[in-house]
């Protein structure tokens, strides 16, 4: 009897093999795909998760560069690492649909107040023709898009650093140039009051640069006030909860200079753009849908083989079985994944409008900020701050009036606050342009 068994089984050791053999020998290319895949990941996995683990952060201070923030957030920031995990188990349902549906084992005996025979058998689904590479083909496309998932994820996070870096650096500028017009005013103020004593110099004059310091003074806190925001959002981008310290953004900011074409940015945005890239995959997806609803007109095979137990002749039986697919629900299939193709195609066309409309609106404030830094750093700044001087030195020796010196104050304070303004703008924007649309990967996110 168990000399029998282990016959049995060593037959279907050999039936098993035989199979996966002639399944692997087949499919070669299928294979060295799904190899490819998983290669891709797990290089990837061993920077950003190390044997499960996340790897040590950067140590953020003042000295720290923007790239080290960036790396930081990349590191931590857990949609980012939801993603991640979102592409590998991807990948591993990729790497388990290139084998063929799992063998069966049967049983079947003849009773007749005792058991009088007892056959077992195993049995193999081999499945309609190509349908198991199209499936390949599909959840490789799959794999693609939470790929791209995945690099959008990083993209943004990395415009979310530069953005609130640049706001940072905005509104400490702000900061300081508002300061320096406070101390202007009280210099102003203190000279006043030495000519009231004298009777040189006029109560109301006082009174109107008092009012004017105190409205600085009170958009200077407001000013102050809004750096806590910016923290916190740029916590949130870093992955830091609110219990710990947030470190500020970097202070030693780079700024780009000349221009760029913005037809080459538009093919740009057409090749790498991820939300356009995954949905040419969504139709690649919905073709291959087509393909495998036309061969379920076709019928899957199974077929085994049998031995027999507790009986003096030794019986061995083959054993096959065919579907028998229904005509018409194979038809409703296919008109199902004809329409699920248009819808791809027709999403894909609104994607592609709409990215037109986001990077014409882009690229008008990258221009409308390119034109406003370049007429108040090269006309309107140089003339503006000798105007002031000069009325601030008029107004001290009483060849101008206190209504004229405010006057001059305040487009003196505009003028400034409004070309730095432009020129944070123009750097926000163009990162915007650079990565969230035309989705450019940096090359040293990795190092």
């Amino acid at each position: 009897m168990l000399n029998r068994i282990g016959k049995f089984f060593i037959f279907i050791l050999v039936i098993t093999l035989t199979g996966c053999s002639y399944f692997y020998s087949d499919r070669q290319k299928t294979k060295e795909k799904v190899i490819e895949k998983k290669k891709e990941i797990e290089g990837l996995e061993g920077i950003y998760r190390p044997k499960g683990e996340r790897p040590k952060l950067p140590l953020l201070d003042e000295n720290s560069d923007i790239s080290d923030f960036i790396k930081y957030a990349i590191l931590n920031n857990p949609k980012i690492e939801a993603e991640f995990y979102s592409w590998k188990e991807e990948v591993y349902k990729l790497a388990s649909e290139r084998f063929l549906p799992e063998p069966k084992i049967s049983f079947e005996g003849t009773i007749n107040s005792i058991l009088k025979e007892l056959m077992v058998g195993i049995m193999f689904m081999f499945p309609k023709s190509e349908k198991i590479p199209l499936s390949i083909e599909l959840y490789s496309l799959e794999v693609e898009k939470k790929r791209l998932n995945f690099e959008y994820e990083i993209l943004k996070t990395i415009y979310k650093v530069k953005n609130i870096s640049y706001r940072y650096y905005l509104i400490e500028k702000k900061i300081k140039f508002v300061e320096k017009i406070i101390n202007l005013l009280e210099e102003i103020e203190k000279i006043n009051m030495s000519k009231l004593k004298v009777a040189k110099a006029s109560e109301k004059d006082i009174l109107k640069i008092q009012i004017e310091k105190e409205q600085m003074k009170n958009m200077l806190l407001d000013m102050i006030d809004s750096k806590n925001y910016i923290l916190r959002e740029f916590a949130s981008v870093l992955g830091i909860p609110p219990e710990e310290k947030i470190p500020e953004p970097p202070g030693n900011l780079k700024f780009t200079e000349g221009t760029f074409s913005e037809t080459e940015v538009w093919k740009i945005v057409k090749d790498k753009n991820p939300k356009l890239s995954i949905l040419e995959k969504g139709i690649k997806q919905a073709e291959i849908f087509i393909k495998i609803a036309y061969r379920e007109y076709y019928p899957e095979m199974e077929t085994g083989i049998m031995r027999n137990f507790f009986s003096s002749m030794i019986i061995t039986k083959p054993f096959i079985a065919l579907s028998l697919p229904w005509r018409e629900k194979v038809q409703y299939q296919i008109r199902s994944t004809e329409s699920t193709l248009k819808v791809e195609k027709a999403e894909y066309s609104s994607e592609l409008l709409d990215l037109a409309t986001v990077l014409s609106e882009a690229l008008f404030r990258w221009r409308q900020a390119n034109r406003e830094k370049n007429l108040y750093e090269k006309i309107l700044l140089p003339k503006e701050e000798s105007v002031f001087y000069l009325t601030k030195s008029n107004y001290i020796t009483g060849l101008s009036d206190i209504d004229e010196f405010l006057i001059s104050e305040k487009n003196y304070y505009e003028f400034n606050i409004n070309y730095l303004s432009a020129v944070v703008l123009r750097e926000i924007t163009l990162n915007e342009i650079s990565l969230t649309i035309a989705g450019i990967m940096p090359e040293d996110i990795w190092r």
